[in-house]
């Protein structure tokens, strides 16, 4: 009973006050904030699609904030779960440019210096351009960190 009544008290701070940074995807915090500055980012790209290819949590989240469809790693031939099944049609996408996000659960750095895109996503876009990345920020300390990228020319292989 102690034990199990140490251990409800422990997990109540992480919960209330986050002391102990989670560096993964499988967190409950930020999320909000991060739906906002992708938002605000999309502002300067209205013509532009957003998408994550971090398995489907990123673009699950953006969905659930945003008023706006938000595509996952099908986007670049991939299997996406949900995403291959909810009707979207990628061929409409041709020609826009697009807005991918990436998770950096284990950042380093604040920059998007070192960030990259793997080599095949060139297969899809004419031209990738490293953005500034969105921080997350809990009590003045940065506690998550996505590399943005613009993509340029999205062209879906048939």
């Amino acid at each position: 009973m102690i034990f199990s009544l140490i251990l409800h008290v422990v997990m109540g701070i992480e919960i209330l006050f986050y002391v102990i940074p989670v560096r993964s995807d499988d967190t409950w915090f930020g999320w909000s904030s991060f739906a906002e500055k992708a938002g605000n980012i999309k502002k300067n790209y209205p013509d532009a699609f957003i998408f994550s290819a971090d398995d489907y949590k990123t673009a699950s989240v953006l969905n659930f904030f945003l008023d706006e469809p938000v595509y996952s790693k099908n986007v670049v031939g991939q299997r996406a779960l949900q995403y291959d099944f909810i009707g979207t049609d990628l061929q409409k996408l041709n020609g826009r440019d697009a807005i991918y996000i990436d998770s950096n659960p284990r950042f380093t750095d604040l920059k998007n210096e070192n960030a990259a895109v793997p080599s095949y996503y060139y297969n899809y876009f004419s031209q990738i351009i490293p953005l500034e990345p969105i921080l997350v920020e809990k009590n003045g300390r940065v506690e998550r960190k996505f590399s943005v990228f613009l993509c340029k020319d999205y062209h879906a292989n048939k």
